[in-house]
C-alpha cells in the first residue's frame, strides 16, 4: 500500500470513524474556544466561564480515565468460538462452507434474478450501538487490530429477503449507509469473545447478535450486515475464472470467486440514475464493478443484464452478514480478461482458469460440481464465498437454460 493510501486509512481510522462516536469531544473543543474568546474580554462574566472550563474540562478528563480504566485489564485473552447450526429450522436451509454456514431460502434463491423492487434509503447512518461501541472499539483500537485500509462507505441491508418479502405485493428494500469499520466492530467480532486474567468474561458478541441460539432477522439486528456481492464468470472460450486470494485482511492465500467484495455506496447512485432505484439491478451493478476492478474485463463487454443472480444466503460465523451470489458468461477470451490489475494485485494473487463445458448449461453445471469436488478432495482451502457461489451456480445451471451457453459466439474483445 503506498505512503498516501496508509496515511488517508489512517485519517480514517483515528478522526473521522473514532470521531463519529466521541461526541464529547465536539463539546470539549467548543467549550474551549468559547473560552478563549471570552477570556479575551477582561470581564467578570470572561473570567467565570473561564473558571467552569476548566472545571469541566478536569471533570471530563477524569470521566474519560474512569471509563478507559474499567475496560482496560492487563491480560486480555480472545477466544474464537465454534457455532453449531443455530438456523436450520422455520423453512431455511443450512450449507456446510467448511469454516462457515450459509443459511438460505431455496424458492427464494429460484426467483432471485426475476424479483424487482424499489430502494427505500434510511436518512440516518448506521452507528454502533453499546456496549459493542465503547468496548470493541477501545480495544481495536488500543490493539491496532483496525487495518490500515479505506473505511469506504457501504450499504447496510436493513430488511430481510425472504418468503414475507415475496408475498408483498409492493416490495421494497430498506437500506442505510454504513462503513467498513462497523463491520468489524460487530460482525466480524461475532465470535469474539473477551475474557480478563481472572477467566471472567468481559464481551461475548454472540449475546448481541444470538436470539434463542438463532440469528437475528435483518430488521432487528444491531450489527452493521453490510451487502456482500460474489461472482463465478466463464468466459467465452470455456474457461472458469477463480482467485487465489493476496495479502488482505479475509481469506488471504484461500481460493475464490471470479471477484468478491461488498457493494459500495457510490453504487447506489449509479443505481439511481440508471436503473431507476431497482434493488436486484444495484446487486447487479455491484457485483459487476467488483468483476471490472479485479480483472481485465473490458467495461464495454461487460453489460449489467449479463449477470444473474443465483443465491441469496446469510453467513452465520459473520453474524448473518448477507450476502448475494452471481454468475455470467463473458464475452471475451480467458487471456484478455485473466491479467490482475496492478492496483488489486493486493487482494488478489493471480486470476486461475480451468475448462469447462460450454455446450448446455447442465454440461457447465456438471463441471462445476466437479471442479467443488476436486476442491474438497484435495483439501485445497476455499472462501466460503467460492464454495455459495458454485453451488448456487450449480443449482441455477440445473434449473435453467443460459442463453449464451451453447451459443458460441466470435469474441467481441481482441486478444493482446
Amino acid at each position: 500500500m503506498s505512503p498516501i493510501r496508509i496515511i488517508k486509512a489512517r485519517w480514517d481510522r483515528y478522526f473521522v470513524f473514532a470521531l463519529r462516536y466521541k461526541k464529547r469531544f465536539y463539546l470539549n473543543i467548543a467549550v474551549i474556544l468559547i473560552a478563549i474568546v471570552t477570556f479575551t474580554f477582561d470581564t467578570l462574566w470572561g473570567s467565570l466561564f473561564t473558571a467552569l472550563t476548566v472545571i469541566y474540562s478536569i471533570y471530563d478528563v477524569w470521566y474519560t480515565w474512569r471509563e478507559h480504566r474499567s475496560f482496560k485489564p492487563r491480560k486480555i485473552r480472545f477466544d474464537l468460538q465454534s457455532l453449531n447450526d443455530p438456523l436450520d429450522r422455520g423453512g431455511k436451509k443450512s450449507l456446510d462452507l467448511g469454516e462457515d454456514y450459509a443459511f438460505f431460502e431455496p424458492e427464494i434463491n429460484d426467483r432471485l434474478d426475476q424479483l424487482r423492487a424499489q430502494m427505500r434509503i434510511k436518512k440516518d447512518r448506521y452507528l454502533i450501538p453499546e456496549p459493542l461501541r465503547t468496548k470493541y472499539g477501545n480495544l481495536f483500537e488500543e490493539k491496532r487490530l483496525l487495518p490500515d485500509t479505506n473505511n469506504e462507505e457501504k450499504i447496510r441491508l436493513c430488511e430481510d429477503i425472504d418468503s414475507n418479502f415475496i408475498r408483498r405485493s409492493q416490495s421494497e428494500v430498506v437500506i442505510q449507509k454504513t462503513d467498513y469499520y462497523s463491520s468489524l466492530l460487530t460482525n466480524e467480532a461475532f465470535n469474539l469473545a473477551l475474557y480478563n486474567t481472572d477467566g471472567s468474561i468481559l464481551l461475548d458478541g454472540r449475546g448481541y447478535l444470538l436470539a434463542n441460539n438463532q440469528l437475528i432477522g435483518l430488521g432487528n439486528s444491531i450489527a452493521s450486515n453490510h451487502i456482500g456481492v460474489s461472482v463465478m464468470a466463464i468466459t467465452q472460450d470455456g474457461y472458469l475464472l477463480h482467485q487465489r486470494q493476496g495479502q488482505q485482511e479475509q481469506g488471504a492465500h484461500q481460493l475464490g470467486p471470479s471477484a468478491s467484495g461488498s457493494a459500495d455506496w457510490r453504487d447506489v447512485e449509479s443505481a439511481m440514475a440508471e436503473h431507476a432505484g431497482d434493488f436486484f439491478n444495484l446487486v447487479r451493478l455491484a457485483a459487476r464493478r467488483e468483476l471490472l476492478e479485479e480483472t481485465s474485463t473490458p467495461p464495454k463487454a461487460l453489460r449489467v443484464s449479463d449477470l444473474r443472480i443465483t443465491g441469496y444466503a446469510r453467513f452465520a460465523h459473520r453474524a448473518g452478514k448477507p450476502e448475494f451470489f452471481c454468475f455470467c458468461v463473458l464475452p471475451a477470451d480467458h487471456d484478455v480478461v485473466r491479467k490482475v490489475p496492478r492496483n488489486e494485485k493486493r487482494r488478489v494473487h493471480e486470476i486461475c482458469y480451468t475448462r469447462v463445458a460450454t455446450e448446455t448449461s447442465r454440461a457447465c453445471a456438471d463441471d462445476l460440481q466437479t471442479f467443488l469436488q476436486n476442491i474438497k478432495e484435495s483439501q485445497q482451502v476455499a472462501t466460503p464465498s467460492l464454495v455459495a457461489s458454485l453451488v448456487f451456480a450449480i443449482q441455477y445451471l440445473r434449473q435453467s437454460e443460459h442463453p449464451t451457453l451453447g451459443a458460441r459466439t466470435e469474441s467481441t474483445v481482441r486478444r493482446d
